[in-house]
């Protein structure tokens, strides 16, 4: 039986401390779909456009998770933000391919661009 290709629902770029991370179909779309399940839920957010989310645990806890949409800044209140970071990282802390075990990834810069493929 010949392989299909696995179909990709998001574009991911992730990069930890500068590094960029090579991501599988499979962790772009459940990476994607548990980014966008969060996202959606916010009252400021469209799911159009380049998503980009920047994780910086050295800020101050009101401003460690930055979330813009096609560069406008989408404001996340400090519980919201404590809930994307817990479940980002739970994600990103059990992948091969992140060069750190969760409590080391816990002090890195985490980034990740998210984009939905275009129907056609």
């Amino acid at each position: 039986m010949p392989l299909v290709r696995p179909i990709v629902h998001y574009f991911i770029k992730l990069w930890v401390d500068d590094q960029r991370i090579p991501t599988k179909p499979f962790i772009m779309n459940t990476l994607g779909n548990v980014c966008i399940a969060l996202f959606r839920e916010l009252k400021d957010f469209s799911t159009s456009g380049l998503i980009d989310l920047k994780m910086q645990p050295h800020n101050p806890p009101d401003q460690r998770v930055v979330l813009t949409v096609d560069e406008t800044p989408i404001f996340l209140k400090e519980f919201v933000q404590d809930l994307v970071w817990n479940t980002i990282m739970g994600y990103l802390s059990v992948l091969n391919k992140v060069p750190a075990e969760r409590e080391k990834l816990m002090q890195k810069s985490i980034r990740i661009q998210i984009s939905e493929k275009s129907k056609k």
